[in-house]
C-alpha cells in the first residue's frame, strides 16, 4: 500500500480537491451529459487519480 499512501498524505491532493469545490460545472447537458466532461469534473485531482490508477494496477 506504500505507493498509494504517500500521495494521499500530501496536502497537494487535498488542495486539488478543495480548489474544485463550489464552482459550477458544464456537463454538456442535463439528461444526456457528456461523459468526458463529467469524468473530468468528478475526478479533479491529478494526484489522487494517479494513486487510484496505481491501486488498480497493483490489484489487477
Amino acid at each position: 500500500m506504500t505507493p498509494i499512501v504517500i500521495p494521499l498524505k500530501t496536502n497537494k491532493t487535498v488542495d486539488e480537491l478543495n480548489s474544485a469545490q463550489g464552482k459550477p460545472v458544464d456537463m454538456g447537458g442535463y439528461y444526456k451529459p457528456n461523459i468526458e466532461m463529467v469524468t473530468k469534473a468528478m475526478r479533479p485531482s491529478v494526484t489522487f487519480n494517479a494513486a487510484l490508477e496505481k491501486l488498480v494496477v497493483v490489484n489487477a
